[in-house]
């Protein structure tokens, strides 16, 4: 987790998770994280580490 995450990356990595959910899930982190609407959420391309991190405590991957 040292690297730093595009959303594509993150998608491409956890390949075997259902793709709308995993959309869905990382934009309403990133909306909640950044106070943003989910509308422009959907836009950001970066992730920081720390919405990875929730990212991965949602889905149990740590």
């Amino acid at each position: 987790m040292n690297a730093i995450y595009s959303k594509k990356k993150l998608f491409e990595k956890y390949y075997y998770l259902p793709e709308r959910e995993m959309r869905v899930t990382i934009n309403e982190i990133i909306a909640d994280t950044r106070d943003l609407p989910i509308e422009v959420a959907k836009h950001k391309k970066k992730l920081r580490p720390s919405e990875v991190k929730q990212f991965l405590e949602v889905y149990d991957l740590m």
